[in-house]
């Protein structure tokens, strides 16, 4: 099977990953993770643009189900559900230490870095279709993976908009639940 989109834009640093974040993108063809997380939801106006994302709101212990389907070389369908609130986005190979994320019309890039403790991965721009937006008006991210104090797959994903905030900061850990392949 061809490397995912992660493996792919990160090429011989993706090896000094911890094991564990690894595997979660290695997984096969369609690949469930489930677990828990704590989210701080958006407030005011912000509130307004993450209900139109999908985002989910402020939860102590929201149950977390991450489905990845392999679409084709280098790219996947991630569809996320964190207590009721369900999204989906489709991740792919931008170009060494790049992946572009797109929510529908919108596209984010994302830069990465890899190190033996962890991936980060930061907005570094965005788009509507092919047309570039305005970098000052971009959301802002500096996500990571990595692994928990239970040695489970971790994740800190903290999003925000100018001028309006947070629009939704989630963070726990999952475990893998299947590998199946794709119908």
């Amino acid at each position: 099977m061809a490397p995912g989109p992660f493996e792919q834009a990160l090429g011989e640093s993706f090896e000094r990953l911890p094991a564990v974040v690894q595997a979660s993108h290695r997984g096969g063809e369609v690949f469930r993770l489930t677990g828990t997380a704590k989210v701080e939801g958006a407030a005011g106006l912000a509130r307004i643009v993450a209900a139109l994302l999908g985002l989910p709101g402020s939860q102590d212990r929201a149950g977390v189900i991450v489905t990845k389907t392999r679409v084709g070389a280098g790219q996947e369908i991630w569809k996320r559900q964190i207590g009721k609130a369900r999204f989906r986005s489709r991740i792919v190979f931008a170009g060494p230490n790049r992946v572009e994320e797109s929510f529908g019309l919108f596209t984010v890039g994302l830069e990465l870095s890899a190190d033996e403790h962890c991936l980060t991965m930061k907005i570094d721009g965005w788009r509507i279709g092919p047309v570039p937006l305005p970098g000052f008006l971009a959301p802002r991210s500096v996500a990571t993976e990595s692994v928990s104090a239970a040695g489970l797959f971790a994740f800190d994903v903290p999003i925000s908009a100018p001028l309006l905030g947070r629009l939704v900061h989630y963070r726990g850990e999952l475990r893998p639940q299947s590998k199946e392949r794709a119908p």
